[in-house]
């Protein structure tokens, strides 16, 4: 609000006094244009809140089993108000076929972008196959397969440490075909060890959802004598009750990186 309008005197013009009545009017007037501006002025400022850069962040990244599981585990955490969740899940991929789904240049844009705190991975369904390190290729498996596929999780380790986050490995869930059984152990043996070798967090699902015995199921019976599929006809993937369990099994060690 801006002060009262006066005419400009004309220089030309002689000087005149105002009446005293006109005079009071007047510095009224001036008086309540002041407390009106001091008033507006009186008003803080609300500062603003924490920008999304400030906001920590958790990443889940991987394969198909981690597209499903992922959002599952995201709905079983508490407090998630200040948390930023990426679902970085990428069903057919793997750290063996770069030419088809590059990880370790996708994990490096979200870990310079995102800044991710924590970064939970489950792969390795994909990744029985040949691999190429150092410019030389070695068909699955081997021992030289195995400590080039080893360089390829340490690869994906060093880009998130390097970048400030935590990363938390998920080893596949039992595999249904007898075929691929042994080969995705071996697989999970791999992320395994090399994970214990560089101090990183593994977490073994790998019998979760197996019977009692330690053998691959695909139902189970619950309480009311339900019969509840945990896994999908192909043998590989997770329904949503089988995520559930597998969400249970690797949430406390989420909760806890994220404590951290």
């Amino acid at each position: 609000m801006g002060l009262p309008f006066l005419p400009v005197r004309r220089r030309h013009q002689a000087k005149k006094e105002l009446p005293t009545a006109a005079g009071l009017v007047l510095l009224l007037c001036f008086s309540l244009t002041l407390f009106a501006c001091n008033g507006q002025r009186s008003t803080p400022e609300r500062k603003p809140e924490a920008s999304a850069a400030t906001q920590p962040c958790l990443l889940f990244a991987g394969d198909s089993i981690m597209e499903g599981l992922g959002p599952v585990v995201a709905g079983m955490l508490p407090h998630t108000d200040n948390l930023k969740i990426v679902q970085a899940g990428v069903a057919s991929t793997g750290l063996c076929r770069p030419d088809f789904y590059d990880w370790p240049t996708t994990m490096r844009t979200y870990m310079t972008t995102l800044h991710p705190k924590l970064v939970v991975i489950c792969i390795g369904t994909n990744d029985d196959q040949s691999v190429s390190d150092v410019g030389k290729k070695y068909h699955f498996i081997s021992p030289a397969w195995e400590q080039a596929y080893a360089h390829k999780v340490e690869e994906l380790i060093d880009i998130i440490v390097q970048n400030g986050g935590t990363p938390i490995f998920v080893s596949p869930p039992i595999i249904g075909s007898k075929y691929l059984r042994p080969r995705i152990f071996a697989v999970r043996e791999v992320i395994k060890q090399t994970c214990a070798n560089r101090n990183v967090v593994f977490t073994d699902v790998w019998q979760t959802l197996a019977d009692p015995t330690g053998n691959y199921q695909r139902f189970i019976v619950d309480s009311n004598r339900k019969k509840i599929a945990l896994r999908t006809k192909d043998g590989t993937h997770v329904t949503q009750a089988g995520n559930t369990l597998l969400a249970r099994a690797i949430l406390p060690q989420i909760e806890q990186g994220l404590s951290r």
